[in-house]
């Protein structure tokens, strides 16, 4: 079975194993498009307190929306649509904001190979106001509703981080806690959906 077929069936059926599955077959290509963001932006990683295993989780959430976006009818390959969620996620990170929405980097055409692109020509128009259509898109998606299972305060700092694109010390503001205290909550509640999904490195 491909990762094409694999995707599809995920979006019909919601299986966590298959879900586990494939990301088992890609986590290697999203270890390296980690470990390759880290290695180009180490200085800001660190000044924004993302180390490499938090790269990794937040790649997670990037896998997961590949998932969701993933339309067979155009006929290009799942990877591919790994690229621009990824891409949102570095932007967010070191820019303290999402990254606003190119959907023809991922859906009308392939994607480059990500190694091969500077970062700065890969990011789209700051102007292009499309905050609504992503976070509807978000919104839309069955991680909204795994969210909702975790505890209280982990629950708050994924839906502000992710759905209302807070930054870290925002949010260490809002919950009346250290900007360290906020990053922590929102680490151990991605490991936490990931543990859902049984998907463990």
């Amino acid at each position: 079975m491909t990762n094409e077929q694999l995707a599809v069936m995920i979006q019909n059926n919601s299986d966590k194993e298959l879900t586990y599955t494939l990301w088992k077959r890609i986590r290697a290509l999203i270890y390296s498009k980690a470990a390759y963001y880290y290695k180009a932006h180490a200085d800001r990683f660190k000044a924004a307190g993302t180390d490499p295993d938090d790269l990794i989780q937040e790649f997670f959430i990037a896998f997961l929306k590949a998932v969701k976006d993933f339309d067979p009818q155009k006929e290009h390959k799942f990877t591919t649509y790994l690229e621009l969620p990824v891409r949102q996620t570095v932007h967010r990170i070191l820019y303290g904001k999402k990254d606003p929405l190119d959907s023809a980097a991922s859906i009308d055409a392939p994607a480059g190979s990500i190694e091969e692109i500077p970062l700065s020509e890969r990011l789209p128009d700051e102007n292009e106001d499309t905050q609504a259509m992503v976070l509807d898109k978000f919104q839309s998606s069955r991680l909204l509703k795994n969210i909702k299972k975790l505890s209280e305060k982990q629950k708050n700092t994924l839906h502000m981080y992710y759905f209302c694109s807070m930054s870290d010390r925002e949010i260490s503001q809002k919950m009346g806690v250290s900007i360290s205290a906020a990053r922590q909550l929102r680490r151990i509640g991605i490991m936490n959906l990931r543990k859902m999904y049984g998907k463990e490195r």
